[in-house]
């Protein structure tokens, strides 16, 4: 039977995929599940964390933000700072075998359990066509294997469609789980997870969260500093009212076609328009 990091939406020893555009909370969920698997409590609040471990966060851009996000998280929480979690300052090239291999052989001794990429374009994702891609997913596959451990990529959605990943399909397809991040105009974070929706469920999230500022201390201008923290919150109702006409409609105009909507709802494009005549 399979073991879960989060149950029942991150398995244990799997890929897991989280795409968003840029600044639609795809680094903050990620934290929210290194501190949680590194410390075995409960996801959001929400998940229980069947099977923890130490985790190894790959901070390829803004390794500054994630540290400091990290202190936002335990001032926040009260908690003291998860030892089994890591944070690395250097990206890795996915698509290197030998920078792969090193990094394998940098985690094996401290018997790793989970490693998350910040982001996929940090590291090696280069043009994201198929070839690169392919490299990508070898060296990310590589590493899930020798490690035994989970492994988190964070990836961007291309500017046309919120639903997929941006780059060749290669990517998508070798991976066990993909939770798609959204963000409402009050500033609300969703995650849905689009492997475990039947076609005619709504987007109901697994999890909502806002992110609030929590100062750490003063600069040496004596103005305050300080960062990012998720705090979870309830589900915006709006998207719980809506219709399967409404809900067409509105992720036609998100994705900007009929198409992107139809991979949105894993519905074929027929099924989409006839939604849409019912909201006219």
């Amino acid at each position: 039977l399979p073991r879960y990091n989060i149950y029942p939406h991150m398995r244990a020893g799997g890929v897991l995929l989280i795409i968003a555009p840029p600044k639609h909370g795809k680094s903050f969920a990620a934290l929210e599940i290194a501190w949680s698997v590194s410390s075995g409590k409960p996801f959001l609040g929400l998940y229980d964390i069947d099977v923890p471990g130490k985790v190894v966060y790959v901070a390829g851009e803004g390794a500054e933000e994630t540290s400091g996000r990290i202190g936002a998280r335990r001032q926040a929480s009260g908690e003291n700072y998860p030892k089994r979690l890591g944070l690395y300052c250097h990206p890795i090239d996915l698509r290197d075998q030998a920078a792969c291999k090193a990094f394998v052989a940098w985690c094996r001794p401290l018997e790793v359990g989970c490693v998350i990429f910040d982001t996929v374009s940090r590291c090696g994702g280069g043009k994201e066509d198929a070839e690169d891609m392919t490299k990508l997913v070898h060296g990310a596959t590589y590493i899930n294997q020798e490690l035994g451990a989970s492994v988190v990529l964070l990836h961007h959605t291309p500017k046309d469609d919120k639903g997929s990943s941006r780059g060749h399909t290669s990517l998508p397809a070798a991976v066990d789980a993909q939770w798609i991040m959204d963000k409402t105009k009050g500033g609300i974070y969703s995650i849905v997870n689009s492997f475990t929706r039947s076609a005619e469920e709504d987007e109901e999230p697994i999890a909502c969260f806002q992110v609030e500022n929590v100062v750490l201390g003063t600069n040496e201008d004596g103005r305050e500093v300080g960062f990012g923290c998720a705090s979870p919150c309830a589900t915006p109702d709006k998207k719980a009212r809506e219709t399967p006409a409404e809900k067409a409609k509105r992720l036609v105009e998100e994705t900007g076609s009929i198409r992107g909507a139809a991979r949105r709802l894993k519905v074929d494009e027929k099924t989409v328009r006839n939604r849409l005549k019912g909201a006219e």
